[in-house]
């Protein structure tokens, strides 16, 4: 009996270490499902000045504030993040643009395209041309219409449009995919809770009239995946230094995500071996057995 108590007990912990163990990585890692470790990051990597300084050698039409791209990103990027949560069945990516500098950036195209030779088709797709009588403004209006385009009759752009990613759209279906996969990981999540507290108590009940075991047992438990962590933490540092990158400002970004995930990760590891101590200095002033010891009755003559 005592052998197979053992062998139990044995099992249970490797399970609990191992659920203990993916529960801290997914809880980490759960931080990427909202936009404030992002946020964190494009901060702490400089993207929006980069972005900032950019931005007036690039064909782009949204009217960005007076603070820059920051508040547009922010939103964009908040807003696609809740909808990958199912917070919102909602994709919202309208910005607002600048009407007369994409405006002006057809006109800029239609004066360097060529005028019509006699009975040429000025809306051919693959060939467009000016006619004679038009002027580019007045041309613009008539392409515009001939196409069916009406992004410039209104100063807010679905990006959602632009991207081929609208309700209905392969883009859609793929992005739609990957949200279904984030609902199974919280399920996941509660999935490794719920396994984590059953052979908690499990071990208990099999150690139950030994209090010390106990807490030393789950101490120990603790104290491994704390290490276990550490080391992980470690070798993801190493594995981001062999990662090699063109651009300066993605090294820079890959450098603040995996920062802050080691961060979560060192404080969940942190927090381990803290609970993993108080558990075992506990273990010293409990008693070895539960069972209240009944005072002896007199012998009756």
């Amino acid at each position: 009996m005592k052998l197979l108590r053992g062998t139990a007990v044995f099992l249970l912990t490797i399970i609990l270490a191992i659920t203990i163990f993916i529960l801290s990585l997914s809880l980490a890692l759960n931080y990427f499902l909202y936009p404030g470790i992002y946020f964190k990051a494009f901060e702490k990597a400089d993207l929006y000045p980069y972005i900032d300084k950019n931005l007036n050698n690039s064909q782009i039409f949204i009217a960005f504030p007076k603070e820059g791209s920051r508040p547009i990103i922010e939103n964009i990027l908040s807003n696609f993040i809740e909808y990958m949560r199912s917070n919102t069945n909602t994709l919202n990516l309208s910005v607002t643009i600048d009407q007369d500098k994409l405006r002006g950036f057809f006109l800029n195209s239609i004066n360097k395209t060529r005028v019509c030779l006699p009975n040429q088709n000025p809306f051919n797709e693959k060939d467009p041309c000016l006619p004679k009588d038009k002027s580019p403004s007045e041309f613009l209006d008539e392409f515009l219409e001939d196409r069916n385009l009406s992004f410039l009759e209104s100063d807010q752009v679905d990006l959602t449009k632009v991207y081929s990613i609208e309700s209905g759209s392969d883009g859609r279906e793929n992005i739609d995919k990957i949200r279904r996969y984030v609902s199974k990981y919280n399920l996941l999540q509660i999935m490794l809770l719920v396994v984590s507290i059953v052979s908690l108590t499990l071990i208990y009940i099999i150690q139950r009239p030994n209090n010390k075991k106990f807490l030393r047992t789950v101490s120990i438990i603790f104290i491994i995946v704390s290490l276990s962590i550490f080391t992980l933490t470690y070798s993801i540092n190493n594995l981001s230094d062999n990662i090699p990158l063109k651009e300066p400002i993605l090294t820079s970004l890959l450098n603040e995500a995996i920062n802050v995930f080691n961060n979560k990760l060192m404080i969940f590891s942190l927090s381990l071996s803290i609970l993993a101590i108080l558990l075992f200095v506990t273990s010293f002033f409990v008693s070895k057995n539960l069972k209240s010891k009944t005072p002896n009755k007199p012998n009756k003559k």
